[in-house]
């Protein structure tokens, strides 16, 4: 199915990050033993260096399998994970050169990759972090005294830690900024901006998905079309403001009387379909007769008029794919259905199963 193929291409794909995450870590981890080696003034003996450097492998291949477990949202461990890097980075910095070291370079990747994916407070905890950290372990050097100690260095690095935190804070609101636009236009683009439902253009998209999660599931999925009674009549007596209000009321019905799985649509004009997903007929026409029960109830206020005005819906119900696996045949047969309904005396709920219909009228053989 298309829809399995694009869950695995996105799994193919967060795979390929992940891997490439985890690759990144282990480069910077054995940087460190080049820097070490190529260093002359390292803090410690080789010996506990290598103990340190054993136990830092330990922890970066538990923390590989991690990372390729584990879900991408921000959470308490990932707070912990962020720690246990900068700590792990700071000894190691420290093992091999202290404030000579080039290691704090590797602090710089960290403050990159957990900036970018979490929220800008965490990038604001890194660095603050990552800089007491670092500059604890550059001062400390086994001795009483700090004479000769470069502290303009140690200033000038944690000035580049900030300025990276920065940068990567103001990438973020700027994609931040990006997408909200882009979130804004797709979901105007697909709302209809009077109801707030979805619209035709919106409808003509997610049927395709709907299709192929029917077949993929095996459960059905039902075409319920709503045609406002009267509604012409109603516009020429009360004007548009009302019968944009009329509109609007029903539309929230509709929206009370959904579930977050089915998809609501305002077709055009008086007509709206739900597209709903996983019930049988009998139950899919339930839902239809308690939207039309409840406007009828409802009613309207119409300007000065104390008593309501009753307001009435009919609505034609098909099911794909017991009654076709064409769903341009499924509409046609819930359209005729509707059709029904408002020849019947309209102000009611008929499914394509309750029509006595020749042969020649369903446009089958």
């Amino acid at each position: 199915m298309v829809r399995n193929k694009r869950i695995v291409e996105i799994n193919v794909k967060s795979g390929k990050e992940k891997n490439s995450v985890i690759f990144i870590r282990w480069i910077l981890l054995a940087a460190f033993l080049l820097i070490y080696h190529s260093n002359t003034e390292n803090r410690v003996s080789l010996l506990v260096f290598y103990a340190t450097y054993s136990t830092a492998v330990l922890y970066n291949l538990l923390e590989s399998i991690y990372i390729y477990k584990k879900q991408e949202e921000e959470n308490f461990f990932t707070k912990v994970h962020v720690l246990m890097d900068i700590i792990v980075v700071c000894i190691l910095s420290y093992q091999t050169g202290g404030i000579d070291s080039d290691g704090f370079i590797v602090l710089l990747f960290i403050i990159l990759y957990y900036g970018v994916r979490y929220k800008p407070l965490t990038n604001i905890n890194i660095c603050v972090i990552s800089i007491l950290g670092y500059s604890i372990c550059s001062i400390y050097s086994g001795h009483s005294a700090l004479e000769g100690f470069n502290f303009g260095r140690l200033f000038f690095r944690n000035i580049m830690i900030m300025l990276s935190s920065y940068g990567i804070s103001v990438v973020i609101n700027e994609v931040k900024k990006y997408d909200e636009v882009r979130k804004n236009e797709f979901r105007l683009a697909r709302t209809d901006k009077l109801t707030g439902l979805a619209n035709r253009y919106y409808f003509e998209q997610k049927l395709h998905d709907e299709i192929e999660y029917s077949e993929a599931s095996g459960k059905p999925l039902n075409l319920l079309i709503f045609d406002l009674d009267n509604f012409k009549r109603f516009n020429e007596n009360y004007g548009n403001i009302w019968g944009d209000k009329l509109l609007v009321l029903f539309a929230d019905i509709i929206k009370q009387n959904t579930r977050k799985y089915d998809t609501p649509i305002r077709y055009g004009g008086e007509v709206f379909l739900i597209l709903i997903r996983d019930l049988d007929l009998k139950t899919a026409k339930n839902v239809g007769e308690r939207i039309r029960r409840q406007l009828e109830k409802q009613g309207l206020s119409v300007e000065n008029e104390e008593d309501k005005k009753r307001i009435t819906v009919s609505c034609g119900i098909a099911q794909y794919p017991a009654h076709s696996r064409d769903f341009n045949q499924v509409i046609k047969f819930a359209n005729q259905a509707l059709k029904h309904a408002k020849k019947s005396g309209k102000n009611m709920v008929l499914n394509f199963d309750e029509l006595e219909l020749k042969p020649a009228e369903t446009g089958l053989d």
